[in-house]
């Protein structure tokens, strides 16, 4: 099972770009993560192009403001759920500043809110690849969840 996450935009925020690559390399000791960034001015062809082999048995999750909200605990049991299904992959979708295009909202299985917060764009990166490591921790009782 291997988890993408796709961004829409690029950051320019170092220190976010750091936040990120932290993350990243906390998460593939558990997980195979590869974290994609998107531009937004590409193309609905460009984009069903790239996505047209990505997509096929995977569960895709959209981050959105009007999605479930769930704690840590309960993450961290999706999650385990899904890599435990038939699935090859797990994709995340994560809106750039005026959120996803319809095409991505249409082909999601689940909807995750990460808040009844709202963040930018650049801090739900760093939001999602945290949780996603701290359920990986949780699974493999690690003390970095303390709860």
């Amino acid at each position: 099972m291997e988890i993408h996450v796709f961004a829409i935009g690029k950051s320019n925020d170092l220190v976010i770009n750091q936040l990120i690559g932290r993350y990243e390399k906390r998460i593939s000791r558990y997980q195979k993560l590869h974290y994609h960034t998107i531009d937004e001015a590409m193309s609905d062809r460009k984009t069903k192009k790239l996505f047209s082999k990505i997509m096929i048995n995977a569960y895709i999750i959209t981050l959105t403001e009007k999605g479930k909200r769930l704690n840590s605990l309960e993450f961290s049991k999706f999650l385990y759920s899904q890599s435990m299904m038939s699935y090859r992959r797990i994709l995340f979708f994560i809106g750039g500043p005026y959120g996803l295009s319809s095409q991505f909202e249409q082909k999601s299985h689940y909807d995750l809110s990460l808040s009844a917060m709202t963040f930018t764009h650049q801090m739900c990166r760093v939001l999602l690849l945290e949780q996603i490591y701290r359920a990986h921790t949780i699974f493999n009782n690690h003390p970095y969840h303390h709860g």
